[in-house]
Parts: structure tokens; sequence; C-alpha cells
């Protein structure tokens, strides 16, 4: 029901439009992607010169915050980088705290 009101209303299917372009920029980016034929940091310029010109307040307000940490959205668009490691390190520290709480009310 929520869809179809989103697709009846055009400021929301642009928001949803634009926010699945951005999505889909930021995911294509970090990986090796031999058939890119334009920059990643042109895609943003691009995405945000339309998020701007579309005139959504909320679109306007997430571009400026993007535009005012510019130099960290675009490094972070151009570097390979992968949280894996750090998600399984956090995961183990956490397993190994709750196991710890377990043990020690189980002996204790």
């Amino acid at each position: 029901m929520a869809v179809r009101r989103a697709k009846q209303d055009k400021e929301a299917a642009q928001v949803a439009f634009l926010a699945r372009r951005f999505t889909v920029q930021v995911r294509g980016c970090g990986v090796r992607q031999p058939t890119r034929t334009v920059a990643p940091t042109a895609d943003l310029d691009a995405w945000l010169a339309e998020a701007r010109a579309w005139g959504i307040a909320a679109i306007e307000l997430f571009a400026a915050g993007l535009e005012q940490d510019g130099a960290a959205v675009r490094t972070a668009l151009i570097q390979l980088w992968s949280s894996g490691q750090t998600e399984g390190h956090v995961n183990r520290l956490k397993l190994r705290l709750c196991s710890t709480r377990v043990g020690s009310s189980l002996y204790a």
C-alpha cells in the first residue's frame, strides 16, 4: 500500500529514484570494475548536480552534507575497502564476552 502511494506521489518517486541511483553508485565502488567508463567521483558530481536541480529539500540537505564532507566521500568512493575483517573481529569479541558472562554466572 505504501509503495503504491509512493508511486503516485511525484516527489516520493523522485526521492526513491535518486536514492536507488546513489545506492547503486556507492555499491559499485570499492571493488574492481574493469568495464566502468566514468570515474566514481564524476558519477558523484553528476548525482549531486541532479539532486540539487530537482529541488527536493530532503535530498538537497543530504547532498549538502555529502559536499561538506566532499574529500572524505570522494576518497571512500575510489579506495578499495572492506569492513569484513573488522566485523569478524568484533563478532569474535562479542562471542567471547557473552561466553565469559554466561560461564561465570553458571559456575558462580
